[in-house]
């Protein structure tokens, strides 16, 4: 049998596991940020399913954080110790999730990892940033 390396499923686990910010500019307003962040968002053809949401900041100086002790979409996902944070400033905005003990189900291929986390940052001077970290499970045995 042969095994597909983890990073190719990295990405698959990005989408599931969703650090996401937005800087944006009003016509006629003064500029500002915004932020959400999301552990878990999960997306079938019939349904979308969010675990640990922050929401959308309320304003410039708002920080958010969501958690769930463990998650569950139906034959997609399932993790524990789900945590989501957002907060702004004034000129820029900085968001994080994490996700451990993640399992994902995708077409018949599992993927697993001990601890998945994705952060970014948005400012309005332009400045932008993102990272991920993984820690794929070690094979026993």
């Amino acid at each position: 049998m042969r095994q597909t390396p983890l990073y190719r499923w990295c990405g698959a686990a990005l989408l599931m596991m969703l650090a996401a910010t937005w800087s944006f500019t009003s016509v006629g307003a003064e500029p500002a940020v915004t932020g959400q962040a999301r552990a878990v968002q999960a997306m079938t053809l019939l349904s979308t399913t969010v675990l640990a949401d922050t929401g959308t900041l309320g304003g410039a100086s708002d920080a958010r954080d969501a958690t769930l002790d463990s998650g569950y979409v139906p034959s997609m996902v399932s993790g524990e110790t789900m945590r989501a944070v957002t907060v702004g400033w004034p000129d820029q905005v900085v968001s994080e999730a994490s996700v451990a003990d993640l399992n994902v189900a995708i077409g018949g291929t599992g993927i697993s990892a001990d601890f998945i986390m994705a952060s970014a940052r948005s400012a309005l001077d332009g400045g932008s940033a993102a990272s991920a970290l993984k820690e794929p499970r070690q094979p026993t045995g």
